[in-house]
């Protein structure tokens, strides 16, 4: 595979050695509420053969959310998202990337629906997002992505030093749990003299349910003897359940009390 070159229309890319003409009808930038990008397009293969197929990158839990039944379930995803495990707790920073085939006459019609949402007066933005739920829907899981960001020089230092100096430090990132932690111990954000307290949503709780959990982990937090060092490490569905009126109170007394709080699996919005 190897990037040929570009035209006003899209890309030539060669395949196996044949040249293939990829026509980019769409893009669909990532947004706060669907955590993902995509890109609708056609492929012209040699001998004529036109296929209509739309790419789609985001974080695990947008993609999987997005596969079809059969692919949710299959052995393959559940391999990735083993592998994808495995890639985030040495640090690397992961998406997956899923997709599927249309046929020619519903690209068409979702095609002229994004068209039209284009040149909206009225919603413009709320009208692209509902022609792009119905492109980034019926997915299949084609694979993920593990990028290495590396650090600056001294930055683990520099974090070290400000928390000496008695200075509070919050991270907010998108990234999952276990890439978080990792660089959180790599920059020395985190350290091991500190006593953790997670909050992490458990996959299918309600929302009740995670309000619950923060409430609880923000009660065993204030029972810290006043000598303990706490970090905090937050995702993005219990930092909006911490948020609320009932709950906003006793988390700010806690968030205060870490000298490092970790926001993962948050939103452009919520940072």
């Amino acid at each position: 595979f190897s990037f040929v070159g570009r035209d006003s229309t899209g890309l030539i890319v060669k395949v196996f050695g044949e040249e293939v003409k990829v026509i980019i009808d769409a893009n669909f930038e990532f947004t706060s509420a669907r955590k993902c990008s995509s890109t609708a397009c056609r492929i012209e293969q040699p001998g004529g053969i036109t296929e209509y197929v739309v790419y789609c990158k985001g974080a695990d839990s947008a993609i999987l959310n997005r596969l079809t039944k059969q692919a949710a379930q299959s052995e393959e995803t559940a391999n990735t998202l083993r592998k994808m495990d495995e890639f985030a707790k040495d640090g690397l920073r992961v998406l997956c990337v899923g997709g599927r085939h249309l046929e020619k006459t519903e690209y068409e019609t979702l095609l002229a629906k994004f068209k039209e949402a284009e040149m909206s007066n009225v919603d413009r933005a709320a009208e692209v997002e509902k022609v792009a739920a119905q492109f980034e829907t019926d997915l299949e899981l084609w694979g993920a992505t593990a990028v290495e960001d590396q650090l600056q020089e001294e930055v683990s230092d520099t974090i070290a030093s400000l928390q000496e100096a008695g200075l509070r430090i919050w991270m907010l990132t998108g990234d999952k749990v276990e890439t978080a932690i990792n660089i959180g111990v790599a920059t020395s954000l985190l350290t091991n003299a500190m006593h953790r307290l997670m909050m992490v949503a458990e996959e299918g709780k309600n929302a009740a349910a995670v309000s619950d959990s923060v409430a609880m982990t923000c009660r065993d937090g204030r029972a810290q003897p006043a000598s303990a060092e706490l970090a905090l490490i937050i995702d993005g569905v219990c930092l909006q359940a911490a948020l609320l009126p009932e709950n906003q109170p006793a988390f700010m007394e806690l968030a205060l009390r870490c000298s490092a709080v970790i926001c993962c699996r948050v939103s452009p919005e919520q940072k």
